[in-house]
């Protein structure tokens, strides 16, 4: 945008733009009524930072990205832009816990992988309580293949000590984040791009009430098959299981993981005890993902038990919109409902 006044005087909205973008634009800009997940993590943790001074937060020069400017604004002094480096930022982040902060870094999935040595020996091997706010988990559409955040699940499971958590809304985000103020460990929750739900409340209930630390959550009750989503895969389950009462006369159980590592195992072997058909949704890479962890429980415990995984195929995502690349990737009801039919 050098030498074109309209990019230069908003640098951050221009950054990355469409073939057909005006140059009025940023002007024009209209935001959503809804917030979106970055809005609701900044929020959450400048709400959380007014009543818990040991809150800071951390960007790698992704202030705008991550939408932190309204905590940086409230609390510059518990604020930190470290430019474009994430392997600091992370052992940063190490440090100001190991001095009894409570750190949050917020970094888009992709970028994380940069720092995955700092995750691993300065956070976990410690046992700091870092928050690490994944932005951007899942597939990201116009971003391009490059930004997908579809890594972060599986090389995140493979380190001890680390929680991770997905939510389905920002109700669920804001218990996970007042969670880990509770406690001294590691943990990370990941969000995806775009707008999020307020409250997606479980079936017949009145009001949302998030369950049990580190549980699963009953989201309506069925037989025999039970589809279990988590975090963004949630909503594309519920929809799924709308299109199998009203087209197959199937009724199945819904269940949100909610949490990726530790697994509620408990919660877990008494679904695969009490279905024959259990789908998994996830939207990250199936290697090394929770389904493919609750396929080798049913192997190994529960033997009767069908497992079928939906996910993010072994292969580079291409250049989409998300919607396209959810189809592409069999996250949609009908992809859903075929893999089922095949089971039987």
């Amino acid at each position: 945008g050098k030498g074109c006044c309209e990019a230069e005087n908003n640098a951050p909205f221009f950054h990355g733009i469409g073939p057909n973008t005006l140059l009025d634009a940023a002007q024009n800009h209209k935001q959503s009524s809804f917030p979106s997940w970055s809005e609701v993590m900044s929020g959450t943790l400048t709400e959380a930072a007014c009543y818990d001074p040991r809150i800071a937060v951390c960007t790698a020069a992704m202030t705008d990205g991550t939408k932190l400017n309204g905590f940086a604004e409230k609390f510059p002094g518990r604020f930190f832009d470290v430019g474009i480096a994430e392997e600091h930022m992370l052992t940063f982040a190490a440090g100001m816990a190991a001095g009894g902060m409570k750190p949050a870094v917020c970094i888009y999935s992709t970028f994380l992988q940069r720092a995955a040595d700092q995750v691993m020996h300065d956070i976990c091997l410690s046992k700091l309580p870092v928050l690490i706010g994944i932005d951007r988990a899942g597939l990201v559409g116009e971003d391009g293949e490059t930004h997908h955040g579809l890594l972060d699940v599986p090389w995140l499971r493979a380190l001890p000590e680390i929680t991770i958590a997905a939510p389905r809304d920002a109700a669920d985000l804001r218990f996970f984040v007042n969670g880990w103020l509770k406690r001294d460990s590691p943990m990370a929750v990941r969000y995806p791009r775009g707008k999020a739900p307020q409250a997606i409340p479980a079936e017949n209930s009145q009001e949302r009430i998030p369950a049990g630390w580190g549980k699963i959550e009953l989201m309506a009750s069925g037989n025999n098959v039970c589809l279990i989503g988590v975090g963004s895969t949630v909503e594309l389950m519920l929809k799924t299981a709308e299109k199998l009462r009203a087209e197959e006369g199937i009724t199945p159980t819904v269940v949100d993981l909610r949490f990726i590592k530790p697994l509620d195992m408990d919660g877990i072997s008494e679904i695969l005890k009490e279905h024959s058909i259990v789908v998994t949704a996830e939207e990250n890479f199936l290697n090394g993902g929770s389904g493919k962890a609750i396929s080798d429980h049913a192997c190994n415990n529960h033997p009767n038990c069908t497992v079928i995984n939906i996910g993010v195929p072994d292969r580079y995502i291409s250049h989409a919109t998300r919607s396209e690349q959810w189809t592409e990737c069999g996250l949609t009801p009908e992809n859903i409902i075929s893999a089922i039919k095949r089971s039987k």
